[in-house]
């Protein structure tokens, strides 16, 4: 029975064997065409698993933090193309104090949105670099500097909706939406931002 089965495998060799070697070349060329398919080997692994991925750049002043880029970036926006000085507003703001323009019957929605709006936007990146100024020293402070600067973005997330439903600024719908997501993404930075602090002082 044994001899039989060795037979019988010597045979199946042989008929096997003729086959391929009527065609040695195309059973090689399939077998360059799988190897040509193969993706390239990489040199560095995480390249496989995040494509996209950059070391951020290290944080050397206030001037390399995200958020100090992002609001001086509205800020101009805001007193440039929004609070622009025009031949009905720009009487009533020179020469008087908030506070005595607020007290004033008279004065007309749009300047009291423009005369509070404005100082609430070019105050946002004095409150980070004031927080990341005082970050090492007081840090208590630099805390509640971020707290007043989230307490900034919402403000000023209010002043640009009602700028855009009251005001005649010339400025399209879409621009005001652009800019609150930008204040709203700004606000959850600023809050990132504290909880890294505080996870940082919590270790020293």
């Amino acid at each position: 029975m044994s001899a039989r089965i060795e037979f019988t495998h010597r045979i199946y060799v042989c008929i096997v064997g003729a086959i391929t070697w009527n065609r040695p070349y195309e059973l090689k060329y399939k077998i360059r065409e799988r190897a040509d398919t193969r993706p390239a080997p990489t040199k560095y692994k995480y390249k496989k698993i995040m494509p996209n991925f950059f070391p951020k750049r290290p944080v050397k002043s206030f001037l390399d933090l995200e958020v100090y880029q992002k609001t001086l970036e509205c800020a101009v926006f805001v007193a440039k193309y929004i609070v622009r000085p025009s031949a009905d507003i720009e009487p009533a703001l020179l020469g008087r104090s908030q506070s005595d323009m607020l007290q004033e019957s008279a004065m007309s929605a749009t300047e009291r949105i423009y005369h509070q709006m404005l100082p609430c936007a070019l105050g946002l990146p004095h409150l980070i670099a004031e927080a990341h100024s005082v970050r090492f020293g007081s840090q208590k402070d630099c805390l509640i500097l971020l707290e007043r600067a989230m307490l900034h973005c919402n403000k000023m997330v209010v002043y640009l909706e009602e700028t855009r439903d009251i005001c005649d600024t010339g400025v399209e719908f879409e621009k005001f939406a652009e800019l609150i997501k930008k204040y709203l993404f700004i606000r959850q930075k600023t809050l990132n931002l504290q909880r890294s602090w505080k996870k940082y002082m919590g270790q020293n």
